[in-house]
């Protein structure tokens, strides 16, 4: 069965992607079950924690998302910030963690400090919550009739917030630079001049959240990994006849930080995958 996904990615990775979340669907209980068995083996906990990592990235995103609504936007945390992680995803904290995830447990109160790292919201309970019923979500959010259609993207979250320090032609590294969005006629201005800033100030913030590090090498070349996505993402809006034309071809949920985590996380799933 991995074989044959393995000889599908070659060809076409979406297809064996879809073949995966098929295979997930139908056998993901058996096969967590079936990983308890095999607690102990390092070939499971690598995989586990290529999950946790996954599930720590995506958290910080958030909180580096929620902090930039804090010091920019007013947004005031209360005493107590929950997280509801909602529908099947929501079933990858139990394959992370090895057995049923839980509220206020180890493993959720270290995510929940991966977040306070990047909210800011230290004097801030973090609660996670996961659902008890995700298949119902799903099918709740594609038969409801009436949605909340209160919530606009408006203003500055209309552009590319970064989330990680940048640099534009000759400038110095400025590192507050991860909360200024990028807006369409900024980044046809600097062209070819925007790269990350070498020094990640923000990712690394994440992987010592995490309890992970980059030795010089290594982070050589996540920045080189990095600045070679960035140039590809955005040539379509730089070659675009005009600012509507660019418009068209923006990324969605691409910033900085989403490309410096998806660069880390498959080289981290392409070591584990030598290991075995």
């Amino acid at each position: 069965m991995v074989a044959d996904v393995e000889r599908l990615r070659q060809s076409d990775r979406n297809a064996a992607h879809a073949q995966i979340d098929a295979i997930i669907a139908r056998k993901g209980d058996d096969l967590r079950l079936a990983m308890a068995f095999a607690n102990e083996e390092e070939a499971v906990k690598g995989f586990r924690r290529l999950i946790e990592v996954g599930i720590g990235g995506i958290l910080y995103y958030g909180g580096l998302l929620l902090r930039y609504q804090a010091q920019e936007q007013g947004f005031k945390p209360s005493s107590v910030f929950g997280i509801y992680a909602g529908g099947n995803g929501s079933k990858l904290f139990h394959w992370a963690f090895g057995s049923t995830f839980a509220e206020n447990s180890v493993s959720a109160n270290r995510l929940g400090e991966v977040f306070k790292t990047a909210s800011g919201f230290d004097q801030t309970q973090i609660v996670i919550r996961l659902s008890e019923e995700p298949k119902s979500e799903v099918a709740y959010g594609l038969a409801a009739k009436d949605k909340d259609s209160s919530l606009t993207i408006a203003g500055p979250m209309a552009g590319l917030l970064p989330c990680e320090a940048y640099i534009s032609g000759n400038a110095k590294a400025d590192p507050n630079s991860w909360k200024k969005p990028l807006l369409i006629g900024d980044l046809r201005a600097q062209g070819n001049g925007i790269r990350v800033d070498p020094d990640l100030p923000q990712f690394k913030q994440f992987l010592k959240a995490i309890g992970a590090s980059l030795d010089s090498v290594q982070q050589m070349d996540l920045v080189a990994n990095i600045n070679m996505r960035l140039a590809s993402a955005f040539s379509g809006v730089r070659q675009a006849a005009n600012d509507q034309a660019a418009e068209k071809l923006m990324p969605r949920g691409e910033p900085l930080w989403v490309l410096a985590f998806k660069a880390y996380l498959e080289e981290q799933i392409h070591a584990w995958a030598r290991s075995l």
